[in-house]
This record gives structure tokens, C-alpha cells and sequence, in this order.
């Protein structure tokens, strides 16, 4: 183990709750107002161009995290609720939550949709769409938009279509409305388990890729730079 997973183990609840809270701003002041600007900025008088997979693919980036870090990832429960998976034990894989992305979306799905997106849905949302655009930048024989006249996030008539303009805003909203006060709830103790299992993931691969490279001394969000040593 690395000095600074040492580090993580010996901070207390206290620190660790700050080090969350300091993410889910973090989440907030990028990654939404990143996704409410490509909802702003795209010229909705042009049929195409309307930015359908950037949108869609932040917010599969969104809810794998989010789905991580509300998960009891013994037992897999949702806000106290069984899967509906009868085999959740053969479907996902227990070995590395953190990158077990089919769990993750069903969970983060799930709690920010309920039954607003049904099982079904759910499958094809992960399979066809967010594995789609991940690997090959479009959804598997299936159609993608952004019509904020339309309020289906999914419809069939022919070929099945995916609107993410109210998939977008609903999750914007409910993260902000529902998912920063988890904290202040008995899901507290799960988030903060597995925000550090996050961190501890995160340091290892910084460790594991940083080799010859130094960060500058006024690095940033405002003034990220990187300095690659060059061997000698």
C-alpha cells in the first residue's frame, strides 16, 4: 500500500465528508454546468448537430460515479430495495466495483428515474447506448437526439430513439435537489465507504502513470499545467 492510501485510512469521518463534499461541488461547477452549456449553446433551428452524444456520453460518465458511490456494494441493495435481478450475483462483477459499470448505471438509474425508466429501459440505455458510444461514438441500431420539445426520453415508432435533452435536465436537477443531501442521511455511512474505496483507487493509478512527470507549483482549475520530465 502506497503512503498516501496510508494517508486516506488515517483521515477521520470528518475529513473524508469534506473531501466528498468538496467532489460533489466539484460535479456541480464542471460536469453540470458543462452539460447545462451544451444544452445552451446548440442551435436548435438546425436538425442535426445538437451535440446529442457528448450530452449523453457526460451523463453515462455522471451516473457511473454516482451509481459507485450510492451502491451497498455487499449486497447491492438501492435505497434499501432488492435488485430486480434475480441473478445479481451472476450479472455483476463484485471483484472491482469501481469499474463494474453495468452495476454502477442500474444503481445511479434507478435512483435518480425510479420507474420513470423501467427495467427495460434501464438494459437498453447500458447496452445500447452507453457501451455504443463508448466503443464505436454511436448507439448500437438505434436512434440518439436532443428535441427539448419532446418529453419521452425513450420512444419506439420504428426504431428505438433516445432523447437526451430530458434525461439531461432531469438528472441536473435531481442531483442537485436529491443527491447532495445524501449525506445527511443514514446513506451517509455507504457514500463515504465508498468515497474512500474512490480515492484509493484514484491515488494508485496517479501513482502507477506519474512516473517522470511534476506537476507546476501554481497548478489549478484555473491554470492546469504539466511538466513531463525528459530522460537523461
Amino acid at each position: 500500500m502506497d503512503y498516501k492510501q496510508l494517508n486516506i485510512k488515517k483521515m477521520n469521518d470528518l475529513q473524508i465528508e469534506e473531501n466528498a463534499k468538496n467532489f460533489f461541488t466539484a460535479i456541480d461547477m464542471y460536469t453540470l454546468k458543462d452539460l447545462e452549456k451544451m444544452l445552451e449553446c446548440v442551435d436548435y433551428t438546425h436538425s442535426h448537430q445538437r451535440l446529442a452524444v457528448p450530452i449523453a456520453l457526460t451523463c453515462f460518465s455522471l451516473l457511473d460515479i454516482v451509481g459507485f458511490l450510492i451502491r451497498d456494494i455487499d449486497t447491492m441493495n438501492i435505497e434499501g430495495e432488492q435488485p430486480e435481478s434475480k441473478n445479481c450475483s451472476n450479472t455483476y462483477n463484485h471483484s472491482n466495483p469501481l469499474k463494474d459499470t453495468k452495476a454502477n448505471l442500474e444503481c445511479s438509474l434507478k435512483y435518480f428515474f425510479g420507474e420513470e425508466i423501467k427495467q427495460l429501459e434501464r438494459d437498453r440505455l447500458i447496452n445500447l447506448y452507453r457501451h455504443g458510444i463508448i466503443h464505436s461514438s454511436f448507439p448500437k441500431n438505434s436512434g440518439i437526439h436532443n428535441s427539448p420539445e419532446r418529453k419521452e426520453i425513450i420512444t419506439s415508432s420504428g426504431i428505438l430513439d433516445f432523447n437526451v435533452n430530458p434525461f439531461c435536465k432531469i438528472l441536473i436537477n435531481k442531483f442537485r435537489d436529491k443527491f447532495k443531501i445524501l449525506l445527511d442521511t443514514p446513506k451517509r455511512e455507504i457514500i463515504l465507504s465508498n468515497f474512500i474505496k474512490y480515492q484509493e483507487d484514484t491515488n494508485a493509478q496517479s501513482l502507477k502513470y506519474s512516473n517522470g512527470i511534476t506537476k507546476s507549483a501554481n497548478q489549478g482549475p484555473e491554470n492546469p499545467t504539466t511538466t513531463v520530465q525528459q530522460p537523461r
